[in-house]
């Protein structure tokens, strides 16, 4: 399904976040893949599909990513829209489900339960597997939210892509999460692998080059700054050499402005 970013339903929804929810939640299928670019609100339509079901009479909600960075992120959108749920990345889920029914500390996914897999693209092929695996035999529902097309898993990936062209998707429409016009054909375009979109980023300011050292100052002061000001910042460099290096120089920062505590290794 497919509609306009402008039109939106009486509970705030767009039309495709709306579609999309409904057609996951009634169809017969044990595993239901939502796709969608970045920005087009995967996560808050997982949330709120997790409230339609709890209003549907689903009593356990359950959430994972393969990283923790993405784990918090849907449990601060399940807690928005006040849906209680479990919410671990995927090696914590894993690990807590296989645990010996004696173990305290055991995950035990109730019947009917609904589970929420979210940057599922991410998600290495043997924790997909085995999510599917604990859905069909608990005769849950799982949602299976991502974007094929973003970053693959670390380790063997592919599971969303396969599950995709196998058994089909649902798509949003539309990224919606930018400031500025521009932002949002930019990223469709970078999606679909259009490199010329490069120039674009360049003319609006968004590329910033330099000398060597230039760029390694930047690249240090710049996530200094944010940290400093409690933003989450991920640096990547094309070199293991150059990683320690920034490491370095960013651990000196924070020291010296009383952020952490640095040590001789």
């Amino acid at each position: 399904p497919e509609a306009g970013s402008q039109d939106t339903t009486e509970t705030g929804l767009r039309l495709d976040q709306a579609a999309a929810i409904w057609a996951a939640l009634t169809n017969h299928q044990t595993s239901t893949v939502l796709t969608g670019p970045a920005g087009s609100g995967k996560t808050y339509t997982l949330a709120a599909a997790a409230a339609a079901a709890r209003q549907a009479g689903v009593r356990h909600v359950y959430g994972t990513a393969a990283s923790q960075a993405a784990r918090n992120v849907l449990a601060a959108k399940l807690k928005e829209m006040g849906v209680p749920a479990t919410v671990l990345n995927s090696t914590q889920f894993l690990d807590r489900v296989s645990r010996p029914a004696t173990d305290r500390h055991r995950l035990v996914i109730g019947p009917g339960s609904l589970i929420l897999v979210d940057e599922a693209s991410m998600l290495p092929t043997g924790h997909a597997a085995a999510i599917k695996r604990i859905a069909a035999r608990t005769g849950s529902k799982e949602l299976f939210a991502g974007d094929q097309e973003q970053l693959q898993a670390v380790e063997e990936g592919g599971a969303m892509g396969l599950q995709a062209r196998k058994q089909g998707y649902l798509q949003l429409a539309e990224p919606v999460r930018f400031d500025h016009p521009w932002e949002r054909d930019a990223t469709l375009r970078l999606r679909s692998g259009d490199t010329s979109v490069a120039d674009e980023y360049d003319q609006q300011g968004r590329v910033i080059g330099g000398s060597p050292e230039e760029v390694l100052e930047g690249g240090t002061v710049v996530p200094v700054t944010l940290l400093a000001s409690h933003t989450d910042v991920i640096l990547m460099t094309p070199a293991r050499d150059l990683v320690r290096e920034l490491a370095r120089r960013a651990r000196g920062e924070l020291a010296r402005d009383g952020l952490v505590y640095s040590c001789q290794l």
